[in-house]
């Protein structure tokens, strides 16, 4: 718990305010709330509905840790992360180690999935999506499933293939 603070201190204020899973003071029927004002009030005509498969099964560790990277120097830190990632699982008695994913319940695994998806998707998406779009756009995130809703059809469709391209570079 006291390393889910920490990484929350160190981290909110950068998340995006359309990232709404796990984080404090937000919550699924805020997003749903975001989501339904931008329908009714802004020339909104596709919507892009995702749901990363098996998301928290499958977190590359390295890249995760180049995320942390980004804000987080002190190298204990970074180490004791590492740790609770190399953890591993236990199924049906039996000890497996893991070297991708975060563990299913453990209290970092949801702050750490928002650091990933800030940096692999958020920051994408504002950085290198928004700017090549001339119609409106705007990404809604809870934790691994996301909207997108755009005006015009073929930056729907463009930005479809491109998320796939970069969903597979992480």
């Amino acid at each position: 718990m006291a390393l889910k603070k920490i990484l929350e201190a160190i981290f909110e204020q950068d998340f995006i305010d359309t990232s709404y899973g796990f984080r404090p003071n937000r919550s699924c029927h805020d997003a749903l709330t975001e989501l339904n004002r931008i329908i009714m009030n802004v020339p909104v005509n596709f919507v892009v509905d995702m749901d990363i498969s098996k998301f928290f099964d499958t977190v590359d560790h390295k890249r995760l840790m180049e995320c942390l990277r980004q804000r987080i120097v002190d190298s204990t830190l970074l180490r004791l992360i590492g740790r609770f990632l190399k953890s591993g699982i236990m199924e049906e008695g039996k000890y497996f180690e893991t070297d991708q994913g975060t563990p299913q319940g453990g209290v970092l695994s949801p702050v750490l999935a928002n650091v990933y998806l800030h940096y692999v998707l958020d920051k994408w998406f504002e950085n290198e999506v928004l700017p090549q779009l001339t119609g409106f756009a705007r990404l809604i995130r809870y934790a691994d499933d996301f909207v997108v809703c755009f005006e015009k059809e073929a930056e729907a469709r463009t930005f479809g293939d491109e998320l796939r391209r970069q969903m597979g570079r992480f």
